[in-house]
């Protein structure tokens, strides 16, 4: 029998156009780390009078993907972005300009995401799972480094499948520490001329729950399609205990809006001219909702707790843009 080495293992992803309709992977992601996770749930039933079950009857057949640990990275991010929030259609044109997406949650309608035919494992042995979306993502952003986490739905894992082969795999630029920023103000304008802090220690950033499943009498196991639910968006970041580091205790007295950019600026991005950077931002409006006083290797630091929140000045509650070589997801 054959051996089926993990170090192999790799995660393969397919655009699909059609729910319903699983495609082959059109691309190899070299930094999400995926695990598949399949859930059943069954109904028990034994005659009165019997200790034991005696049948077992199969309600509904679902996957998870958990997204753990993985770099944060300018190109791979869209892919999960896209699924999580909207498909984005980039302006720019890889030659003279680069690409750039905007990823802005609809405050109060559906949008269309990206559905993907995930594929999992080696050329030993593979599995996919077809209609799966992104339903949550969380990055963690200090100088450990930049990772995120989160999961993904989709129908039933299908074993023993082919992975599809000779995929190439986006160039790994990771979004390092040394590249980010954080800036805080009053209003969203404002952040543009808001001075980067200079005692930010770590800052985090969760968008949850998305995404449902619908479950029909549909004569199936599987669900009928995805739906989309109240989201859970919050995080925190961690500040020096001086003047700058408790101008947040206002806004969590009083309850008005604080607003914050989490900025990253990469590397220059290859055949572009005139030379353009990758970047990541991130702009949200927000609720401060707790306060905790800690220690950071010596220093004293306040975690500042947060809500994602809606303004209805800026017209939103989040903006995430990021800039990048990828053409097409």
């Amino acid at each position: 029998m054959a051996e089926t080495p993990s170090i192999y293992e790799r995660l393969q992803v397919g655009k699909q156009t059609v729910f319903g309709t699983a495609v082959a992977a059109t691309r190899r992601l070299g930094a999400v780390n995926g695990s598949f996770v399949p859930h059943t749930e069954s109904a028990q039933y034994k005659p009165a009078g019997y200790k034991f079950t005696t049948v077992s009857v199969p309600l509904k057949e679902w996957s998870e993907i958990t997204i753990a640990d993985s770099p944060m990275t300018y190109d791979e991010i869209v892919y999960l972005l896209d699924s999580l929030i909207a498909t984005a259609t980039p302006t720019g044109n890889g030659t003279s300009t680069p690409y750039v997406r905007t990823y802005e949650p609809s405050v109060d309608g559906s949008q269309t995401r990206t559905i993907y035919t995930v594929e999992s494992g080696s050329a030993d042995r593979a599995r996919d799972i077809q209609d799966a979306v992104v339903a949550g993502l969380s990055f963690t952003l200090n100088r450990s480094g930049c990772t995120l986490s989160g999961s993904m739905l989709g129908k039933a894992m299908l074993d023993n499948q082919t992975l599809t082969s000779a995929l190439s795999v986006l160039p790994l630029v990771p979004i390092a520490p040394t590249q980010v920023s954080i800036k805080l103000a009053a209003t969203q304008a404002g952040l543009a001329g808001a001075s980067a802090q200079t005692r930010n220690f770590d800052v985090s950033f969760s968008l949850n729950n998305l995404s449902n499943l619908v479950w029909p009498l549909n004569g199936a196991v599987d669900f009928a399609a995805h739906v989309d639910t109240q989201p859970e968006g919050s995080g925190s970041f961690t500040l020096q205990v001086n003047n700058d580091g408790m101008t947040p205790l206002t806004y969590l007295r009083d309850g008005s809006t604080y607003f914050m950019r989490i900025a990253a600026t990469g590397p220059v991005i290859a055949g572009i001219t005139p030379t353009a950077n990758c970047a990541l931002q991130i702009d949200v409006a927000m609720k401060i909702k707790n306060l905790q006083f800690n220690d950071h290797e010596g220093t004293q630091v306040a975690q500042w707790d947060y809500d994602i929140a809606y303004d209805g000045t800026w017209g939103k509650a989040l903006l995430i843009t990021v800039t990048n070589g990828v053409a097409t997801v």
